[in-house]
Order: C-alpha cells, then sequence, then structure tokens
C-alpha cells in the first residue's frame, strides 16, 4: 500500500469514499485482494467492503476506490489492506491506516442554484467550512434550458435535512420530484427559498407542488420569463437595512448578541443589503422574521407538518464579509440552517482538536490545534484548552498550547515509538472543566530498505555493463556458477621497477598512498615515463583524479608475461635527472592545483621485470 485517502470529518449514516494506491511490483497479470477494515467500537477492526485489482505493469500503481457507511458517532481507526501473495517475502508494506471523526448529527444540505452569482459563492464557502453540514451543491444552467427539468434523484435522498433553492426558475425541476421535496418537508425536513432574479412568484414557485409549504400566495402575475427585461416592479432597490422584527425577531435565526438590545444594535452596525425581491401576500402561516427599515419583510418562516420553510428575499450578504463582518455572516448562516432542520435547541459546548496528520514516520513533528465552540459555532474565545499525549505504551506526557486566533496550537516532538498515539485535551471555563476530547494518531516505522525490495534493473544493467559483461536473469544463475568452476584460475605475477632516481618508491601490491605518489611524479616527468606507465592500468572499477583530493585505486600490469621495456624506465630516469625533480612535500601539504599530497610512511619500488631489490626512497634519508 502507498496511499489511503479520506476526509477528517465523516457523519452517521452517510456514505463515506475511501481511495488509496497499491504498487503492485513483481506480480504482473495476478489478481490482488485489497480490504477496507474499519474499527468497531470494542476496538477490533473489522471488514466493511473488499475489491480485486490486477497488475498491467512490471510496476504499476493501481487506484483502488471503496465505501463505507458509518451507523455511529466516535473516531473511528480504518486500515487499507493488500491480501499477501504466494512468494511475497516482505509482507510489512501491505497495510496503511489512518483515523476518521464520525459526526452524529451532521446535516445532510441540498443546495440548488440557477445562476452563479457572488452569493452562492460565500454561502457555499461558509457551509462547507462548518465540521458538522455536508452540502450537496448542484448548479442548473439555465443556459442548457433544452435539458429541462433535470434530473436531481441521485441528490433527493431520505437522508436530506434541509433544501436549499437559490436564483432557480421552478422549470428546472421535474414537477414529481418537485412533490417528493414537498413530501420530505412535511415530514421533518428544511426548506429554504433564497432570493434572486427568477426566484419566488418571479420564478413561477407558486403554481408547482411546493406551493402548499411556501410562506407567501401564489401570483402568476409575476412571472420573470428569460427573455423578456428584468421587471423592476418585483424587486426592492438598495440599500436596505436587515433588522430584526419587534413581533417575532428574538428567533435563534437572527441572534448574533445576548441580550435583544444588544442583538439590535448588532443588526444596525451590518452593511446595508443592495436589494431584496417584493414577496407580495403572505400566507396565513407566515411570520415576518426580519423587515428592512421601512417595514418590508426580507425574512418569513413558516412550520409546514413536522418541517419548517424560510423565505429570505435577500442575495447579497456576502458584503457583510467584504466589509469585515465575516463572523456575523458565519454565524447567521449557520442558524439559519440549523433552525431550518430544527436543531435550533442543541446546547452542549463542543472542544475540538485537529491534528494536522493522522500518519507520521516515526520522529516527524506533529502540528495540532484544539479550541471550544458554542453550539451555534460560535468560538469560546474565554476557554483554557490543556493537553497531553498518550504513547501506545500509555506513558504520558503533557503538551505545551500556545493562542492561535480563537483556538489553541501545539506541536508534538520525539513521536519514535511505533502504534497508534492519542491527544488527550481539556477544556475548562472559570478553572472548571467543561470538555474532553481526544483525538488518534498512527506512528509507523519505515524500513527505506525493505520497503521496496525488488531489485532494480536499470542500476543492475548499468554495474553489469560497466564491468563489461551482460546483465543475467535468475534463472541463468546455475549457469553463472559452472562458468566460474569450469574457467581455469589465472596467477598474477609480481615483479619491482628501480625508479630511486625519482625520490620515491611506489608499491602496486600494498600502499594506496604509494600509488598516488607515482600518479603526482608521472605526471611531471614527461613522456619517457608515461609510456612505462601507460601499460599499466588500475584495479577497480573506477579511477580518481588527483584534484578531487582523493586516492586513486591501485595498479597492475596489462600482462605479467609482457613487463614494460627497461628501455623506456631507463629513458624516463635519465629524463628524470636531468629535470632535476625536487623531492615530494610532506604530507598534508598542497600541491600546486590545490590537492592534497597524502604520501606513505615508506615507498616501495615495483620491477615488472624482477631487476632490482627494494630500496629506500629519497625521502627516507637523514634530513629529508
Amino acid at each position: 500500500m502507498v496511499q489511503l485517502s479520506v476526509a477528517d470529518d465523516v457523519f452517521v449514516k452517510t456514505t463515506v469514499e475511501v481511495s488509496g494506491r497499491v504498487r503492485l511490483t513483481g506480480f504482473g497479470d495476478r489478481d490482488v485482494v485489497v480490504r477496507l477494515l474499519v474499527e468497531e467500537p470494542d476496538g477490533v477492526l473489522e471488514e466493511v467492503a473488499r475489491t480485486v485489482v490486477r497488475s498491467v505493469g512490471a510496476d504499476a500503481e493501481e487506484t483502488v476506490r471503496l465505501s463505507w457507511r458509518p451507523e455511529q458517532p466516535g473516531e473511528r481507526k480504518m486500515s487499507l489492506v493488500v491480501d499477501p501473495l504466494e512468494g511475497e517475502t516482505v509482507i510489512t508494506n501491505n497495510e496503511v491506516s489512518s483515523f476518521v471523526n464520525v459526526i452524529d448529527g451532521g446535516l445532510q444540505v441540498v443546495y440548488l442554484e440557477g445562476a452563479l452569482r457572488v452569493e452562492q459563492r460565500f454561502l457555499r464557502r461558509t457551509l462547507a467550512a462548518s465540521p458538522d453540514m455536508q452540502v450537496a451543491f448542484r448548479w442548473i444552467d439555465s443556459s442548457d434550458r433544452s435539458d429541462w427539468p433535470v434530473d436531481l434523484s441521485d441528490v433527493l435522498t431520505d437522508e436530506v435535512d434541509v433544501f436549499l433553492i437559490g436564483d432557480l426558475d421552478s422549470s428546472a425541476v421535474s414537477p414529481e420530484q418537485l412533490a417528493l421535496i414537498n413530501d420530505r418537508v412535511g415530514q421533518g425536513a428544511g426548506l429554504g427559498l433564497l432570493g434572486g432574479l427568477h426566484a419566488f412568484e418571479a420564478g413561477g414557485w407558486g403554481s408547482t407542488p411546493l406551493q402548499p409549504a411556501l410562506p407567501f400566495e401564489r401570483d402568476p402575475l409575476s412571472r420573470q420569463r428569460f427573455d423578456e427585461p428584468i421587471r423592476e416592479s418585483l424587486h426592492l432597490r438598495g440599500p436596505l437595512q436587515m433588522l430584526p422584527d419587534e413581533r417575532f425577531g428574538g428567533i435563534s435565526i437572527l441572534r448574533l448578541a445576548d441580550t435583544p438590545a444588544e442583538n439590535l444594535a448588532a443588526w444596525r452596525e451590518l452593511p446595508p443589503l443592495e436589494g431584496a425581491n417584493i414577496l407580495g401576500p403572505l400566507a396565513a402561516a407566515a411570520r415576518p422574521l426580519a423587515v428592512s427599515q421601512a417595514g418590508d419583510p426580507l425574512l418569513v418562516a413558516k412550520n409546514y407538518g413536522t418541517g419548517r420553510v424560510a423565505a429570505l428575499a435577500v442575495d447579497s450578504t456576502w458584503r457583510w464579509v467584504m466589509q469585515g463582518e465575516d463572523r456575523a455572516h458565519r454565524r447567521f448562516w449557520r442558524q439559519f440552517i440549523f433552525w431550518l432542520a430544527s436543531r435550533d435547541d442543541i446546547t452542549d459546548d463542543a472542544l475540538w482538536v485537529r491534528p494536522a496528520q493522522r500518519r507520521i514516520s516515526a520522529g516527524m513533528p506533529l502540528s495540532f490545534n484544539a479550541g471550544l465552540r458554542q453550539a451555534d459555532g460560535e468560538p469560546i474565545e474565554d476557554a483554557v484548552v490543556e493537553a497531553e499525549v498518550v504513547a501506545p505504551d500509555g506513558t504520558k506526557r503533557p503538551v505545551r498550547l500556545v493562542r492561535d486566533g480563537e483556538s489553541w496550537a501545539g506541536q508534538l516532538t520525539d513521536c519514535t515509538q511505533p502504534g497508534d498515539w492519542t491527544i488527550a485535551a481539556t477544556a475548562a471555563r472559570d478553572g472548571q472543566p467543561v470538555a474532553s476530547r481526544g483525538a488518534r494518531f498512527t506512528v509507523f516505522r519505515q524500513d527505506l530498505e525493505m520497503a521496496n525490495p525488488v531489485a532494480n534493473g536499470l542500476v543492475m544493467r548499468q554495474l553489469a555493463e560497466e564491468t563489461g559483461r551482460e546483465p543475467q536473469l535468475a534463472e541463468d544463475i546455475a549457469a553463472i556458477f559452472e562458468e566460474l568452476l569450469e574457467r581455469p584460475a589465472g596467477l598474477r605475477k609480481r615483479g619491482r621497477v628501480d625508479l630511486e632516481p625519482l625520490g620515491f618508491m611506489a608499491d602496486a601490491s600494498g600502499d594506496r598512498g604509494s600509488a598516488l605518489a607515482g600518479v603526482v611524479f608521472a605526471k611531471k616527468m614527461g613522456p619517457g615515463l608515461r609510456a612505462a606507465a601507460g601499460r599499466w592500468r588500475t584495479r577497480g572499477t573506477a579511477v580518481c583524479r588527483l584534484r578531487s583530493g582523493c586516492y586513486p585505486p591501485l595498479a597492475r600490469p596489462h600482462d605479467a608475461a609482457e613487463p614494460p621495456r627497461a628501455e623506456a624506465v631507463r629513458d624516463a630516469q635519465t629524463q628524470a635527472d636531468s629535470q632535476q625533480t625536487p623531492a615530494l612535500r610532506p604530507a598534508g601539504r598542497r600541491g600546486g592545483d590545490g590537492a592534497v599530497c597524502q604520501q606513505p610512511r615508506r615507498g616501495l619500488v615495483v620491477s615488472p621485470a624482477g631487476a632490482g631489490a627494494v630500496k629506500p626512497s629519497r625521502r627516507d634519508a637523514p634530513g629529508q
């Protein structure tokens, strides 16, 4: 296994997609079973899905996708596991794990929009940032009206908690599916209608199966056709100040402060809006929750069956964000969705812990954030959060946290023990603990040598070519050993060359420093010695140049039966004497080209002709 990808937060009774990548090396044209294991409440990993992949290449990576539907909230460990194959020697890299947080009460929101306007972009961003909402967005382009009505069966499921309909004409959705939405609202789902050029009666919604649930009366004369100019009589011109209604404005949707006076002042300080739809006559059971400064209804709500319906006539709340009121924008829309879903009575504070990663290698630092928020999603800034980390063996140590805006930040180091670790956080207000929460992550120890035990064919081919051979297949090993047994062992004869006049001696079989000294002087002695030295080659697979400051390999003759000519050696000695070559510098001093002359303590002479005995070098004489 190479990778596992899954969302950090998922929702109860919602299908979760888990994806991963599997590297299949050396198992071409074989089926490989990949299983998804998920931790049960008792801590046991159980298989929830599996798939079969087949490698199509010698070294291929295959993508796998599996799904899982959680039924209970809580943190869950999940693993993608590849079943071992016959002949597989290393199976420690067949599994990869991570953690997900299953949220109880997560809201499923379906958002249908007919225009990619500024309002929808800011609204989607706000809803996506909420950790307990999952939004399915569908843009129904009005330029493709020839394909209307569209099929929404993939999003109109029984799990939907809230339906949002933006600037969309009613002809985009079939009457059968609108009737399905009407039934779902009557059974407890929420319906929110948003302002726009084709919203409300301008889009003909009062003449659809949704009419019984709508908080305004049907008005066929208010229809806005696509091929007609915009009807200004259907809209209120801005700037408009949205304010809570004195009779019904105390509802949770409009709560921006703790007291009614502070709440009204907060709404008055918000930037004005550009305009709004005229809703027309309201239904008998509808209540205006927010109005303009002139008293025009801007937010109207109604109960329908066991569900709730709200019509928001404005479409420029994005102006709040652009003028620094993003917190009010976020709080309003979150409360709007929670009210539609009948979840506005949730009052418990929630502590959250979010690691930057759920899977790290041993010794890698890990940063995380934690914080306390209210039921409406707003952070509690006067809370104090503390944390400790628990190792797999149960040992604990405190973690230092620092303020990071509306949350607390910490960093873990020295997590070297492989296994599952836990970040345990507690939150307190006024010195009293109010919540605790833990988040787990896994530490793995990667064996780089055994992570990919298959031989690298390219490197092996390069090594073979460097030695003048051809790469061999594994099944040819027996023949290779037979060839080595049949090949007669070759004996190498060693001789000596007397180079005493040069002021040093070089040993072809011993000290590597002697060989270096030989190279230094061969470079200075001219063509005679170079001709003799040309008959020698290096022992090994590479030659170190002097300028690199490293030792060259040892020298050996091409053919011991054909030694260098004595005449060439004598010519080299004569030329050396005529040039009066100085003695070698002491070890550690730099040569003329900047290389360090690493010299032997004592040199020896090599003479392939066998003439001459070993003699001390000139620098061994007293005073040298």
